[in-house]
């Protein structure tokens, strides 16, 4: 006989599981940390915070980012003031889910766009994995994982190796559309306005 709901006792946070991704997004905040750029690769616009999404573009701020001032005679130096022209993404950020069994560390994958910077985002790994390890028993272990491949690897005669490797994954053209604080602005020829996109809201 099934006993009345008055006679069952059962603690409250037992019906309920949060399942946070709080090392994913200290993951990223590392990132951030270390100049690093996250990009929605719908939009290009720049992920201001985290997200728990499988894949998540990546750009180095080492590299100088392309500007176009203003309109107006008075310039500001202010990074808000400029319009920054959105640009491809250099890496992409994802869960690598086929080796999550390993509950011990979590397994990261960075795709490099263009083989030639393989050795920046090595660097940047090993940085940000320095963040996520743990001692037991005097043995240092990694909670995170990188793991990074290339691809694209070109021959030096032009770009087409990369932009096909990117026209797989980023959803956003870097030569036709620009953006300041997250809002898409249309280009200035006519040919341009079916890029814009109506949805002006940020990340």
């Amino acid at each position: 006989m099934a006993r009345k709901k008055k006679d069952l006792i059962i603690r409250l946070q037992d019906l309920i599981e949060i399942g946070a991704p709080d090392l994913y997004f200290s993951v990223q905040q590392a990132l951030q940390n270390e100049n690093v750029l996250l990009i929605d690769l719908g939009t290009g616009t720049v992920i201001r915070g985290q997200v728990n999404t499988p894949e998540i573009g990546l750009i180095s701020q080492r590299k100088p980012l392309k500007t176009v001032r203003q309109m107006g005679f008075v310039q500001s130096n202010s990074l808000a003031d400029l319009i920054h022209k959105k640009q491809n993404i250099e890496a992409v950020l994802s869960l690598d889910l086929a080796s999550q069994d390993n509950k011990d560390s979590l397994y990261l994958q960075i795709q490099v766009i263009d083989e030639a910077d393989l050795e920046l985002w090595k660097e940047i790994s090993i940085t940000v994995g320095l963040n996520f390890v743990y001692e037991i028993k005097g043995k240092p272990l990694p909670e995170v994982i990188f793991r990074l491949s290339p691809l694209s690897r070109s021959t030096g005669e032009d770009t087409s190796a990369s932009d096909a490797a990117l026209r797989k994954i980023q959803r956003y053209g870097s030569d036709d559309t620009s953006a300041i604080s997250g809002y898409s602005l249309m280009p200035d020829n006519d040919e341009g306005d079916d890029d814009y996109e109506g949805d002006d809201s940020e990340i």
